[in-house]
Order: structure tokens, then sequence, then C-alpha cells
């Protein structure tokens, strides 16, 4: 099976995840430094590549309040090009809650805290999330 990859975008750096190809785990990759969308997309190749990526999910910053942030148009617009790019399916995810989940878990795991783990975890539990989502709508 193909695999997914979730990115958590933020202004300088972009934390990856992948599933497992039975997708029913999520993992955290790594972190990049980008330098706006057209770096981000070229550098996203290599994992859409090595891991016969099927799908991406990523992280949208909503509001508070669930409305759509000034940075959660931005993530859309790169969507947009990601899907254009590669043409591979893009979803955005709601990541409210995912950084400060993200925190407790390196704190918890006795990790460390280094703010780029937050980003990969984050990712990880963006993507879990929609895993676990999806496995209970093919159940139901």
């Amino acid at each position: 099976m193909d695999r997914i990859l979730a990115l958590d975008i933020g202004e300088k750096r972009v934390g990856i995840a992948i599933s497992d190809p039975f997708r029913m785990f999520a993992q955290p990759l790594e972190v990049l430094n980008i330098r706006g969308k057209a770096d981000l997309i070229g550098k996203i190749g290599k994992y859409i590549t090595s891991y016969n990526v099927e799908k991406i999910v990523i992280g949208n910053p909503l509001s508070k309040d669930g409305s759509e942030s000034r940075f959660s148009k931005k993530i859309g617009e790169i969507a947009k090009l990601i899907f254009q790019h590669y043409n591979i399916p893009t979803v955005l995810w709601d990541e409210r809650l995912s950084s400060e989940e993200a925190q407790r878990y390196i704190r918890e795991s006795g990790k460390k805290y280094i703010k780029k783990h937050i980003d990969k975890v984050s990712a990880q539990i963006i993507l879990q999330s929609y895993l676990e989502r999806e496995r209970n709508a093919r159940s139901n």
C-alpha cells in the first residue's frame, strides 16, 4: 500500500511524518528548514518518491474558534501548489493543540525539549489523528 505523508508547516520549519504501509501508525521523520513555498515543494519531492506517497495531510492552523486564520489561508495556498506540482491529493487537517500535545509528549517521554522535535512530533500527531478518523470511517 502507498503511504500518507503529513506536514506541519511553520514559517521557517516543516515537521514531516509518514504512515506505515498499512496506515495504522504515524512516525515522525524529520524537520526541514525552508525558505518559502518553492523551497518546501522542492524538498518534499524526495519523500513522495521514496515512500510512494499517495496522499498528503497538511496541518491547518485554524483559530481557537475553528475559523480560518491568516496563516491557514497560506497553508491552503501551499496545499494547492503541492497538488498542482505533484498531482497528489492534499487534505487540510485541523491542527489546533497539536503543538501543545507534542510538547507534553516530549516532556513525558523524557527527551530533551528541542523546538525542532515539536515540529516533527506535531506532524506525527496530525497524521495519527487523520489515520484514526480514516480507520473509523472504514469500520462504520
